[in-house]
């Protein structure tokens, strides 16, 4: 099955990344979510562009999500008031983790107007071709934000 990775720029510094990938036709697993930047955000962004690329774009029924790090359950687990399905039975492909869910009726009804508000904006992606072009050329990071 297809992945879906994503890469967040800001003046061409990569300052983040999203990944998942379909399970079947009709759930997508969130795999990865990471921030290489502090304050802006950014970790909420990708998780919004990877959720939406899930319903919007591929169509699924459900995304699957599991949390490596207390900010991310907090913010996202239980900021949106996730159900999880019964562990062990079901668990996550990436260490056997918990299953927490998002079901594309929860998704249109509740959770993009939480995203919304941590994001503080919508989604655009019909953006002018000046930021396209200063966008081309990638930028790491030297230094890891901690």
């Amino acid at each position: 099955m297809p992945s879906s990775p994503a890469g967040g720029l800001i003046d061409a510094e990569w300052v983040g990344f999203a990944n998942g990938r379909l399970m079947n036709e009709d759930v997508n697993i969130s795999l990865h979510t990471m921030a290489l930047a502090r304050g802006a955000r950014i970790g909420a962004i990708m998780y919004y562009v990877k959720a939406y690329y899930a319903f919007e774009i591929l169509g699924s029924k459900e995304f699957w999500a599991t949390y490596e790090s207390y900010n991310g359950w907090h913010r996202w687990g239980l900021g949106t008031a996730q159900p999880s399905y019964p562990w062990p039975d079901v668990h996550h492909e990436l260490g056997g983790a918990r299953v927490y869910y998002v079901t594309k009726k929860y998704w249109g009804s509740t959770v993009t107007d939480y995203l919304r508000q941590m994001v503080g904006a919508d989604l655009v992606f019909d953006v002018p071709d000046e930021l396209v072009k200063a966008n081309d050329e990638l930028h790491i990071p030297q230094e890891a934000a901690v």
